[in-house]
């Protein structure tokens, strides 16, 4: 045992931009296999990506765990209130004397038959509306202060546990238990009586037997979208070789666009992680 009290005790040691070996060595610890996708590449140091740019955690943790918007503190939180709802008098009294100042101009200009633009004006009125809110808001938080956020709050999707089910787990052992006896009886069963032809019998036993366990272990979802992208793969792939037996031009212009739009869509899902 290695920790507090064992007979093997360490001590944790603070490394920082100061830390020369932190800050110089960009490279991988271990074998660089140049994989693309990054899958056998062996790990950067804690400051660098693979690529050799600094990680976001490393850089600000702040804002890499998307807290910035986050008051630290309770107290702190009730002091950025009182702040804004002081900016926001302000603002509300400037857009009150803007809102005279172009509801008079639009008088003018329909006094001397030249209306104007309204738009501007409707804008204004918008932005003194939602203002008004916020400060109802901020005046009601003074007395009824709100519920300090769950500290998980600002995550978008947050890993969970598993959850040990005893039922679930209870009905995979009675199903990994009889599962070959079941499949093998189906199989005799659809071998002399096939509902609907030996094959597709026997598919569709394959298909109830693979849902079973996809429900016991939950992933009964997953099952489904697996057969869904399986039949269409099987689908695409049918058409396109009759396609290709009809017209080998046809096949390669197919496999082209298809290529094309498969790397369009990679190309903007990394720019859209990279924003």
């Amino acid at each position: 045992m290695i920790g507090p009290g064992a007979e093997r005790t360490w001590s944790p040691v603070l490394i920082d931009d100061d830390t020369a070996w932190v800050r110089a060595y960009r490279g991988l610890w271990g074998l660089d296999t140049h994989d693309r996708f990054g899958g056998e590449r062996a790990p950067a140091g804690p400051r660098y990506e693979r690529d050799g740019s600094v990680r976001a955690a490393w850089a600000c943790p702040v804002s890499w765990a998307q807290l910035d918007g986050q008051p630290p503190t309770a107290s702190a939180a009730a002091v950025l209130r009182e702040r804004r709802a002081a900016r926001v008098e302000v603002l509300l009294a400037d857009l009150d004397a803007e809102i005279d100042g172009l509801r008079e101009e639009l008088r003018e200009r329909h006094a001397a038959q030249h209306p104007g633009d309204d738009r501007t004006l409707k804008q204004r009125i918008a932005d003194r509306s939602a203002l008004r809110d916020e400060r109802d808001a901020l005046v009601k938080a003074r007395t009824h202060p709100p519920p300090p956020e769950p500290p998980h709050a600002h995550l978008r999707h947050r890993p969970l546990p598993v959850v040990d089910d005893v039922r679930r787990r209870r009905f995979l052992a009675v199903w990994s238990a009889i599962s070959v006896s079941v499949l093998l009886a189906g199989v005799a069963l659809v071998l002399v009586f096939p509902p609907v032809g030996v094959f597709w019998s026997l598919v569709w036993l394959l298909l109830l037997m693979f849902g079973i366990e996809a429900a016991a272990r939950a992933r009964l979802a997953r099952f489904f979208a697996t057969i869904a992208a399986t039949g269409l793969t099987a689908i695409g792939v049918w058409g396109l070789a009759l396609v290709v037996l009809q017209d080998w031009r046809i096949g390669v212009a197919a496999l082209l666009a298809i290529t094309a739009l498969a790397l369009l869509v990679g190309n903007v899902r990394a720019w859209l992680a990279g924003r």
